[in-house]
């Protein structure tokens, strides 16, 4: 069976997969959000949070034309031509799911969907397709950041600094060698960054996922990477950094439980 979700950017469409994967536990699963691939955020944090999902990743497409024995999720961008995916729709019996604002004005998805679900509170142009926000992308794998750096970047980015932002996310990599996932949302509680559950990388530069996603309008690109590019770690700075964290670790007593 195919689940395929797909709403505006920041309407809650990976935290709806959540939910569902949480209800109904499937012996197999497995997810791929088309468009995506090249920087898979959502994909990262949800193989975290089920660390038995198959997750798809570039290249593997083609395994979605062999029917499962389960559910296979597909989270559709907001930017993705539901028409083209049509057909890989049509090779399971699949549930089209659209998740939209409360009091949500009609929209292609209404037509698409043989289910609509509310979603989060949001903001909602109608005219999303014919006058799209601008979407950017960062890949920042092997890049370190100063945590006190980062964290006041995060705020200006929110606050309009560099241009209105309605959805921004992110997963990145801090000098305690621990990966932190950001998530916000216009007009939303967005909670600080958290920490990932993935191991400390305290030797050399991460050779994992690490990026930022933002979606907004008159955004300042150019702005945006020379501010990221202030926040990272030299190799010296951050060869200091671990032998520290290292060195800290080595020194920790055991405890000894009576």
């Amino acid at each position: 069976m195919i689940v395929a979700v797909s709403g505006p950017p920041g309407v809650g469409k990976t935290q709806w997969i959540t939910r569902h994967l949480r209800q109904h536990n499937p012996d197999n699963a497995r997810y791929m959000s088309p468009k995506t691939e090249t920087l898979p955020l959502d994909a990262a944090w949800l193989g975290t949070e089920f660390p038995k999902l198959q997750v798809l990743q570039l290249g593997e497409e083609a395994q979605l034309l062999t029917p499962l024995e389960g559910i296979t999720y597909l989270e559709l961008p907001w930017y993705l031509d539901l028409a083209g995916i049509e057909p890989l729709l049509q090779q399971d019996e699949c549930d089209r799911i659209a998740l939209l604002p409360p009091n949500s004005p009609e929209t292609p998805w209404h037509n698409w969907a043989n289910q609509t679900h509310s979603g989060n509170s949001l903001t909602f142009s109608p005219n999303l397709h014919t006058s799209p926000p601008q979407v950017h992308r960062s890949q920042l794998n092997g890049q370190v950041f100063d945590f006190a750096s980062l964290a006041v970047f995060w705020f200006e980015l929110l606050q309009g600094a560099y241009g209105e932002v309605i959805r921004a996310k992110s997963i990145l990599e801090i000098a305690s060698g621990e990966a932190v996932y950001g998530d916000f949302i216009q007009g939303q509680i967005n909670e600080e960054f958290a920490a990932l559950d993935w191991p400390q990388w305290l030797q050399g530069r991460p050779q994992r996922l690490s990026g930022l996603e933002i979606c907004g309008y008159q955004l300042q690109r150019e702005a945006i990477l020379q501010t990221l590019d202030d926040c990272c770690l030299s190799d010296e700075q951050l060869h200091h950094y671990q032998q520290q964290i290292r060195a800290s670790l080595d020194l920790e007593p055991e405890v000894t439980v009576a």
